[in-house]
């Protein structure tokens, strides 16, 4: 089963974003184990952060539902720790950014609690396309 660790900056959504983020974790834990952790600053974070992980960064590569999900499978079939970094709203610098691989989730910048919402729901879709769920519909071509 893969394991994926998302390692975020500030607090994490609460009300409705919250609601909706937990839906998808309840979802997500069918296909993998999932656990998040919180740092109160972005210092705090990188001391954690393992080179390598992935940040989500808009000027990262663009993927694919289904090219995403081959990503998943790759780190899932390896046995590998599949680590996602959500910034704050300062992100990080240049410098910072090297030590890590980068995804987009858009070229538009978004908010923190949409941004946590969107990667949970990339993670289910993705995960939902590699062990064959009805979830994610590709379009009749």
């Amino acid at each position: 089963m893969l394991k994926i660790l998302l390692l975020a900056v500030g607090e994490l959504p609460s009300g409705g974003f919250q609601e909706i983020g937990d839906n998808f974790i309840h979802f997500l834990k069918k296909y993998a184990s999932f656990e998040t952790r919180s740092y109160k600053t972005p210092k705090a974070l990188l001391e954690k952060a393992l080179d390598g992980s992935f940040l989500l960064d808009e000027r990262g590569t663009q993927y694919s539902s289904q090219s995403f999900a081959a990503l998943l499978t790759k780190y899932e079939d390896r046995g590998d720790t599949f680590t996602l970094i959500l910034g704050g709203p300062d992100g990080f610098t240049a410098t910072e950014k090297q030590r890590f691989q980068r995804i987009s989730l858009s070229p538009m910048t978004t908010t923190h609690d949409i941004a946590h919402v969107f990667i949970l729901e990339q993670l289910f879709r993705g995960l939902s396309i590699v062990h064959g769920s009805s979830y994610h519909r590709d379009e009749p071509r």
